[in-house]
């Protein structure tokens, strides 16, 4: 398993004070994790409420691609992006999925990834956004981390490379956070975590084109004839 060195030593306690903004430093793994699930554990827990009391598949879908959260605020993911976003909605309507074919986040995510790779300006950011507030909706959590932006930047330090890698590569600190609350972690953290070494040190993921072929058969899979289904999605 790896293990990470301690670069700086600070009391434990960092995790309780108030937290500021402060200068970057490098701080030891253990102790970023308990300053996240001090100030960040209930954070989402609001905004995924509004992702997920949406009635009906599209209006599901209007909320996670205009990325604006209940005070009418966009996420800033998305403000650099936001004329890019119509025409990933317009797609995603008109594609007339049947929501039955999602059988986990995976599936979802890579329907979300065919979308954005047709719209020129939308990224991995936006695609994981998307499909994480949709999960939301319809009740599907990640298994996998997917590693995008600042994310990708925190895995890489870790020895860690890929789009969409399994939570168990990363050390048992990060593991703990679930894969959701992972990429949350590492993508805030991503300037005091402290690079390391690991045995075979690139991460042997799933490349996304080798487990479901090319984004174009996907999307031909994917858009079936049927109607959308109008009711909320999952167990009740």
């Amino acid at each position: 398993m790896v293990k990470t060195e301690t670069l700086t030593t600070i009391p434990i306690n960092v995790a309780c004070r108030q937290h500021k903004k402060q200068s970057i430093e490098v701080y030891n793994l253990g102790v970023l994790v308990k300053d996240y699930l001090c100030h960040y554990a209930d954070k989402y827990k609001s905004e995924e409420r509004w992702w997920a009391e949406s009635l009906t598949w599209e209006e599901a879908l209007e909320r996670a691609w205009n990325s604006c959260r209940e005070n009418g605020k966009m996420h800033s993911h998305q403000c650099h992006v936001a004329d890019k976003l119509p025409e990933g909605l317009r797609i995603a309507l008109d594609a007339n999925v049947q929501l039955d074919i999602f059988t986990d986040f995976h599936q979802l995510y890579i329907w979300v990834k065919s979308i954005t790779t047709d719209v020129k300006g939308l990224g991995d950011t936006t695609t994981y956004d998307v499909a994480q507030r949709l999960g939301v909706w319809m009740k599907i959590q990640p298994e996998l981390v997917y590693l995008h932006a600042g994310a990708a930047k925190s895995a890489k330090k870790l020895g860690i490379k890929g789009e969409s890698v399994p939570l168990s590569i990363f050390p048992d600190e990060i593991q703990r956070l679930g894969a959701t609350h992972a990429e949350r972690f590492l993508c805030k953290y991503k300037d005091q975590i402290a690079a390391t070494t690991i045995q075979n040190g690139v991460c042997n993921s799933r490349p996304l084109a080798k487990v479901t072929g090319s984004l174009k058969v996907m999307r031909s899979r994917l858009r079936g004839a049927l109607p959308l289904r109008s009711s909320r999605y999952g167990v009740e």
